[in-house]
């Protein structure tokens, strides 16, 4: 609607007390205008500027507390929320309801109330009329029975809200009234049906102790007002509870019912398999719940078989519901683990499961297989055409939970069909019932998933229901009262239901998707795909603009603006604007909860011997259609029926309302209780209230009100009954119409602000407070209250004597009008007699005219038939005559034809024979000159081998010749090379030569001063290093460190002696003569000899020494060690060499042997032992560094 409040806060004028609508927990600020040009609002929080002055309301000190909103001076959302507030903070038992209009505001107390029962009961019953009773369901109930009992239709009471807020006790509370009228036992069996349908379709939410998790209709049937019969109907029942319980809350109340609820010495519990509930992974949440239960497990168990009892259910039936029950519990326990194809079991505990859910199902087997082999193999495979496909561990838990939640849906469905058996509902007639309609309300969650687009699916049409069904009472009420007032018309949410079920829309979209995964059975990555292609399609439809959905409906589905931007999530998710609010729903598990059932849970259900689970399997008729298996289509159905038979209701509604979500009485919450009002249209139905005539008196209430202010005199001339007081409230009205009390501080009225109706006066909003001033100043003040009586008086007095002389002047306008109407039936005698005269005469003359004309038509239909014959007989002349010449024409053309012919056939013969004799003698001809070019060729192609024959030969010899030219030449220069070779051999043995020497002097000085530091009494012990034991020198030409080993003997023999006997001494050596060579870029050491003789002791003891250097943990043996390195393969004379790591050369093998003087190094001793080392590079040595130039000279 378009608001009709006056939102001109400029005309309440500057201190005008004001509530300014705020974003914050208090909805609405106290505030007072301090400007009004521009607006400028002083509140508790500041000024503020420039605020809308649609969000401003006049604030109201006085009136709240009301059992009836209408009441209220002003009606206006804070008003209303205000109201609501003051009646449930009181103390008053009933202020937890409310009217608004006809309309039942119930606030959940979370608290037992005094107010119920029989007592209760009687004074709703003695109440003739809603209006006399105080907001009560009780009230509603009875509305509806009277209005049964008098129109002979149905009734409906909507009860609605969301969770938590105190829907399915409210609808007790009305069912008990209703019950009450019964006999029989009617009343104990339809109340027996709470706790069955509580027990397995409610469960604990974080918002309710006992939340219904389904919708529901329950339809009282009455006979002569006596309730003969009930028939229950239920709606979208939350299946993804069963298998997926949320955080801190529970699965449904059956299954903690049997866990914890039968006694241990019951024989209930070794037949159904009962365990605790921690040991079913369908009964563990993520998160466990606080504790507090609606009411105890066992108790609850108790008063569950006590109403199967109530309802006639045998215990067989009894027992065959729970084993369904333990069956789903059994089938979670059933886990898998990833197997080489396919999965497997993941141990004994799963193998124990299957086989009890088995037992439990009553399966049957088949194939010679046991009846769990066949619930496994329906668990782990799956048909694809005309063979059997193992299925992935996460595919097979998807097909486990599909399992469970269709067994527990059709167990449910199985209940609801055997309680409608049992209360008689197929016996009774539709016409007299009462349907109370227990349905979800708007929800708005973190996540929402497809329940919640289904619910809200189903709170727009029951919105646009309410709406409509509103305002058309409203209507129905003012032209009763005979009230004319202009048409309104609600707001249309028509395209947001095109978009949800239209054709092309979300539901038909998702129906489409979810029949392909079906038919194609895929696997769990193929189903997330099929759930991202399915969200793409939305926002095509959102961005693009489908042809199948209308634009106005495309605008209401969008991309969410935080997820617009992120391609990951993007893909998820898809944004609706629903008439309440904007949703943004999860569309990744769209497509799984929206399939019904698939090919092996409808085999399964077919095999279970069960009478609770058993189904027969779908025929083609059935299973055929789009949206056959799909919940989404079944659902839409489903509402589209229930909004039929509301249609032919007359309903009342109640909005219930959850004050805040800690479940505490007393305690109300203002944004919470806002934003439910907004949802449940209660502000849509104000503003319909503001635009006709929301606040009603009868003028019985004005007459007791007003009356005793009269004196005896004026109460007898204004008379008794009901025109008196309508008489008494129009001189009233009508007096504060013309100001007459504005002396007094008493406001006036404007002729349009009221109406009057047949039984009571109609104001609109706020104009009421113009009579209600003048009451309270006639009660405060006696002096005013005469003066008032005394202008009512007068007024009535002067209408007196008005509706005399109107009397006297009606009778007088009476005798004219009689008079008048004789004079004017004589004329109209006369009339009649004129009228008759030429009546007969002009049926005279049609009469003569018709015999003319009759006469005139024949003759023409004589000559139009003489003239046909003439025409027709003149034609078939013409036509034989036709026919004869064409005959001739065409016989003299075919012989003409045929000679013609003939004649050319002769000529073409002649032409072909001629043809072909020369065609012949061209042949000869041409084969002649071909045989002569082909000898031809033949000669020339001999004559061309030959040449290149002879071309070849001259090649190869000028070839031979070049070749012997570079092998001379190559033989020079590998001579040349040699002498090259030669000249530098001998330049290295000069320069070895020059190293002996040096050598040699170098030992000369060492002996002479061993000497001096004999004579001279012990030397100090000095550390050697690897430079004091060998003498290297740097050969620059080669790359290499060369030792001289008979320059080194002494000193080596020495060191030898030492290590000998110091272990210590030994691995000292040896890691400073390591370090010393990785310094250099040196990673081995290789030992050779010159000479042409064979090693000498001195060269044995450096090769110990050296190689004992490199070795890892035990002393070298003799001489003959064998040292492997890696010497470059340049190296022509034995040497003492180090070599880079960076070399880059191949590592070769040299050989020490023993021996004497200075030999070649070649020979081995075969008496002697070899010892291989290898070394490895150390750790910080460096590489790439230049050798120095060191050693002794």
């Amino acid at each position: 609607f378009e608001s009709a409040i006056p939102s001109s806060a400029m005309r309440w004028g500057v201190g005008t007390p004001v509530w300014v609508y705020d974003e914050g927990p208090e909805v609405f600020v106290d505030g007072r205008i301090v400007h009004d040009d521009p607006l400028v609002i002083e509140t508790s929080r500041g000024l503020l500027e420039g605020v809308s002055e649609e969000l401003v309301y006049k604030a109201l000190t006085f009136g709240f507390g009301a059992s009836d909103a209408c009441q209220l001076a002003d009606l206006s959302d804070p008003c209303l929320l205000l109201n609501l507030e003051k009646r449930y903070c009181s103390q008053e038992p009933g202020g937890v309801y409310t009217w608004v209009g006809a309309i039942l505001t119930a606030v959940n107390p979370y608290k037992r109330l005094p107010i119920y029962g029989e007592d209760s009961m009687h004074s709703f019953k003695m109440a003739k009329t809603s209006v006399q009773s105080s907001p009560h369901p009780y009230a509603v109930a009875a509305q509806a029975f009277r209005q049964m009992m008098r129109s002979k239709t149905k009734q409906g009471i909507l009860v609605s809200g969301e969770s938590g807020a105190g829907k399915t006790e409210t609808a007790k509370y009305v069912m008990q009234y209703l019950a009450a009228k019964s006999g029989d036992g009617v009343e104990k069996r339809v109340l027996g049906t709470n706790p069955i349908l509580e027990g397995f379709g409610n469960a604990k939410t974080i918002w309710n102790d006992n939340s219904s998790r389904f919708g529901k209709l329950l339809r009282l049937h009455f006979d002569h007002g006596h309730l003969a019969g009930a028939s229950v109907q239920t709606y979208l029942l939350a299946r993804s509870r069963v298998t997926h319980v949320p955080a801190q809350e529970r699965n449904y109340h059956a299954f903690y019912l049997l866990c914890n609820g039968l006694d241990a010495t019951d024989p209930l519990r070794e037949s159904l398999h009962v365990k605790p509930c921690e040991f079913f992974n369908y009964l563990r949440s993520p998160v466990q719940h606080d504790g507090q239960l609606y009411q105890a497990d066992a108790d609850f168990l108790t008063q569950l078989r006590g109403a199967f009892a109530s309802l006639g259910v045998a215990p067989e039936q009894e027992q065959d519901i729970f084993r369904a029950t333990m069956a789903v519990l059994w089938l979670g326990n059933i886990e898998f683990t990833e197997a080489c194809n396919g999965c497997t079991l993941a141990g004994p505990a799963a193998e124990e499961a299957v086989r009890t859910a088995a037992d439990l199902l009553e399966l049957q087997g088949r194939e010679g297989r046991e009846p769990h082999e066949v619930l496994l193999s329906l668990l782990t495979e799956t048909k694809v055409v005309d063979r059997t496909r193992p299925l992935a561990r996460a595919k097979a838990e998807s097909q486990r939970d599909a399992v469970a939640r269709a067994i527990y849906v059709q167990l449910f469905d199985r209940i609801v069909a055997m309680v409608n058996r049992c209360l008689g509902s197929e016996t009774t007639q539709a016409h007299t019932d009462i349907g109370i309609l227990d349905i979800f309300g708007f929800e708005n969650m973190p996540v929402n998933s497809f329940e919640q687009l289904c619910i809200n699916f189903a709170n727009e049409k029951l919105h646009q229901f309410f709406l409509e069904q509103v305002i058309i009472q409203e209507q129905v009420a003012y032209r009763h009262e005979g009230i004319q007032i202009v048409e309104v018309t609600p707001k249309d949410n028509t395209p947001i239901i095109s978009l949800l079920a239209g054709d092309g829309g979300i539901f038909d979209v998702l129906n489409g998707f979810t029949a392909d995964a079906l038919r194609l059975v895929l696997v769990d990555h193929q189903s997330q795909q099929s759930g991202e292609k399915f969200c793409r399609r939305l926002h095509d439809q959102s961005e693009h603009k489908a042809p199948d959905v209308c634009s106005e409906a495309s605008n209401l589905l969008a991309v969410p603006k935080s997820h617009a931007g992120k391609p990951g999530r993007r893909e998820q998710h898809f944004e609706i604007r629903h008439t309440a609010e904007t949703v943004v729903y999860t569309a990744a598990d769209f497509i799984e909860k929206n399939k019904d059932d698939d090919a092996t849970v409808s085999e399964i259900l077919a095999l279970s011997k069960l009478p609770t689970v058993h189904r027969a399997p779908l025929d083609g008729a059935q299973a055929r259609g789009r949206g056959a298996k799909c919940i989404a289509g079944k659902f839409v159905r489903q509402v589209q029926d229930l909004m039929g038979e509301l249609s032919e209701s007359s309903c009342h509604y109640i909005r219930c309302i959850k004050p805040n979500d800690r479940k505490k009485p007393g305690v109300i919450e203002r944004r919470k209780v806002y934003q439910q009002l907004k949802v449940s249209g209660m502000f849509e139905l104000l503003v319909l209230m503001t635009q006709a005539y929301p606040t009603r008196m009868p003028y019985r209430d004005l007459m007791d009100r007003y009356g005793p202010l009269l004196d005896s005199s004026t109460r007898s001339a204004l008379g008794d009954g009901a025109p008196a007081e309508r008489l008494l409230v129009e001189i009233i009205l009508g007096q504060l119409q013309a100001d007459r009390f504005t002396g007094i501080g008493v406001e006036g009225i404007a002729a349009d602000d009221y109406a009057l109706g047949t039984s009571k006066v109609f104001f609109k909003a706020g104009k009421v407070e113009s009579l209600e001033d003048l009451r309270d100043l006639c009660t405060t003040d006696p002096e005013q209250a005469s003066g008032v009586a005394a202008v009512i008086g007068s007024e009535i007095r002067r209408r007196r004597i008005a509706r005399v002389k109107s009397l006297f002047r009606t009778v007088m306008l009476l005798g004219r009008r009689v008079r008048a109407r004789r004079a004017t039936a004589r004329i109209a005698n006369m009339v009649a007699r004129v009228s008759t005269a030429s009546r007969c005469a002009r049926h005279w003359t049609a009469r003569t005219i018709v015999g003319y004309r009759m006469r005139r038509n024949a003759a023409i239909q004589i000559q139009r038939v003489a003239r046909g014959v003439r025409a027709r007989r003149c034609a078939a002349v013409l036509r034989s005559r036709l026919r004869a010449a064409v005959a001739i024409q065409a016989a003299l053309r075919g012989a003409a034809a045929r000679l013609r012919v003939q004649h050319a056939r002769a000529q073409r013969c002649a032409v072909v024979k001629m043809q072909g004799c020369v065609r012949v003698w061209q042949a000869r001809r041409k084969l002649q000159t071909l045989r002569a070019c082909r000898a031809d060729a033949d000669r020339r192609a001999q004559h061309r081998a030959e040449q290149e024959a002879r071309a070849a030969r001259a090649a190869a010899d000028a070839t031979a010749a070049a070749l012997r030219r570079k092998e001379e030449s190559a033989k020079r220069r590998v001579a040349q090379r040699a002498q090259e070779e030669a000249a530098r051999e001998e330049a290295r043995r000069q320069s070895l030569e020059n190293a002996r020497r040096q050598a040699d002097a170098a030992r000369a000085r060492a002996v002479q001063e061993a000497e001096m530091a004999t004579s001279g009494g012990p030397r100090p012990k000095k550390k050697r290093t690897a430079e004091q034991i060998f003498s290297p020198l740097h050969d620059k030409e080669n790359g290499r460190l060369i030792i001289d080993p008979e320059g080194s003997a002494r000193r080596a023999r020495a060191i030898g002696r030492a290590l000998q006997k110091s272990n210590s001494a030994r691995k000292s050596l040896a890691q400073n003569t390591r370090g010393i060579l990785e310094q250099h870029g040196l990673y081995g050491v290789s030992v050779h000899h010159q000479g042409t003789t064979a090693p000498s002791e001195d060269s044995d003891e450096v090769s110990r020494v050296l190689t004992f250097c490199f070795s890892s943990d035990e002393e070298l043996e003799d001489l003959g060690h064998e040292v492997v390195c890696t010497a470059p393969s340049a190296i022509a004379r034995p040497c003492v060499s180090g070599h880079r790591r960076d070399s880059g050369v191949v590592p070769r093998r040299v050989t020490v042997a023993p021996g004497t003087g200075n030999s070649s190094g070649r020979g081995e001793s075969p008496t002697k032992k070899r010892r291989t080392f290898i070394p490895g590079p150390r750790k910080g040595a460096t590489t790439g560094q230049p050798l120095p130039e060191f050693g002794h000279r």
